[in-house]
């Protein structure tokens, strides 16, 4: 909520995220030796309007899933034969993507979401969004 590109909610909201999130990212791996970021894109992703790419490739993080050329669905295949639990869940978007490009984000619209979509999964409801409706 410090980064007012962020905040401001225009349709690179993403790149801002994301380039400060792998910001962080990158300090805490070099920190602890590590010498990669990755990240749980795949192929799927490469179809949308994903301005958070840009950021991932500047900041040099890996996508292994899109390396290997995998799909969603060929994700949860695997992840279903391996045993995993989460192979079956939801995919879930920023809280942020709810809010109209434009609409100023706030924490209280962030949290208003939050808990709503959390309401809605305790009543057993899978794969839905709520939407800011500004």
């Amino acid at each position: 909520m410090d980064n007012e590109n962020f905040v401001a909610n225009r349709p690179d909201r993403c790149y801002h995220c994301k380039t400060g999130l792998y910001s962080h990212l990158r300090d805490l791996a070099n920190e602890q030796g590590y010498p990669y970021i990755l990240d749980g894109s795949n192929m799927d992703d490469l179809g949308d309007y994903r301005p958070g790419l840009k950021a991932k490739n500047e900041q040099g993080v890996r996508s292994v899933l899109q390396e290997a050329g995998l799909t969603k669905e060929e994700i949860r295949i695997l992840s279903k034969e391996l045993g995993l639990p989460t192979w079956n869940k939801p995919s879930f978007a920023c809280l942020s993507s709810r809010i109209p490009y434009g609409t100023k984000i706030e924490k209280e619209k962030i949290d208003q979401l939050d808990k709503a979509e959390y309401f809605l999964s305790l009543l057993g409801l899978i794969d839905f969004r709520v939407s800011a409706g500004i």
